[in-house]
């Protein structure tokens, strides 16, 4: 099995604080870095995995709908795509239809197979969010936050990619989330995070951006009876690093404010003593309330919530 493997595409009709185009501008360079990735597969003659978090939100324009389907209209091969934290509302498969993807998967269910939306396992570890489906006996998808780590940093949601190769008994792991790439290799199996796609942050915008080539090669059993799980050999595989184009000059630093001084700091501490401002939220929204001339409806809309949350 060829395949492009892709995640984390975090497509959006707003422009994210730190480029430097315009709205038409940046929908043209998402735009051309699908078709990017997409001329890659048809040149490999490859599949497409997009392994989750296509979107940045559950609801973007339809605009950059219909520029993905554009973009996807030419492949020759099958594109393979799978849900995540960013575009399933509360993480859920089924939420999907109150979401822009939704509108994908519709696609894909009508494409005669030229395109796939995977609906997923769910898992929810310790806080952390697993999603994961075969795509088929020898490759596994997920989209959770994963590290090439002995050990997860500190609060961290993630896990370590051992753990996943643990977990799932595919030669090939396919993971998503992570904005950065890796390859991690236990044995013969291999768990591959490809990162993130384009430069949406000014710390991404230092990451080495691309896609991996991969072709599965050929699998062979070799599990014995003291084996507690499946054992596998795999020969004749690929794993290559793509690149895709990076512009660093179209991402900018001057939306971050410097840090403010000792004295600032102070200042601002001091500005709160006195006041009867307390660290309680609730008392000092309802202080401000008193104090001021709120609207009925409003206040009405803040006591329901505060009720609620009593009740809770």
């Amino acid at each position: 099995m060829k395949l492009i493997f892709t995640h984390c595409w975090h497509l959006t009709g707003y422009v994210p604080t730190c480029r430097v185009e315009d709205k038409q501008e940046w929908l043209q360079f998402q735009y051309e870095r699908m078709r990017e990735v997409v001329d890659y597969a048809n040149q490999l003659d490859a599949e497409l995995v997009i392994a989750g978090d296509l979107t940045d939100q559950p609801r973007v324009d339809d605009e950059v709908i219909t520029l993905f389907l554009r973009a996807m209209s030419v492949m020759v091969n099958t594109v393979h795509i799978i849900g995540g934290n960013h575009s399933l509302p509360e993480h859920r498969e089924a939420n999907i239809d109150r979401s822009s993807l939704g509108i994908i998967k519709t696609v894909a269910d009508t494409s005669n197979g030229r395109m796939m939306y995977h609906v997923c396992d769910e898992f929810l570890i310790d806080g952390r969010f697993e999603h994961s489906c075969k795509l088929d006996e020898d490759v596994t998808l997920v989209h959770t936050l994963s590290v090439n780590a002995d050990e997860v940093p500190f609060a961290w949601k993630a896990c370590t990619a051992k753990e996943l190769a643990e977990k799932y008994d595919t030669p090939w792991i396919l993971v998503g989330d992570n904005h950065t790439h890796f390859v991690a290799s236990f044995g013969d199996q291999k768990v591959i995070s490809a990162g993130c796609l384009m430069a949406e942050t000014v710390t991404e915008n230092e990451y080495d951006l691309g896609v991996y080539y991969i072709d599965t090669g050929t699998k062979i059993d070799v599990t014995t009876q003291n084996d507690t799980k499946p054992v596998y050999r795999v020969s004749k595989s690929t794993v290559k690093r793509l690149p895709v184009y990076h512009d660093k000059g179209l991402v900018s630093r001057e939306h971050i404010k410097e840090k403010p001084s000792d004295d600032a700091l102070q200042a601002m501490i001091e500005s709160f003593s006195g006041e009867g401002i307390s660290v309680d939220y609730e008392r000092n929204l309802f202080d401000y309330i008193d104090k001021n001339n709120v609207d009925e409806k409003a206040l009405s809309v803040i006591e329901s919530i505060r009720d609620r949350r009593q009740k809770v």
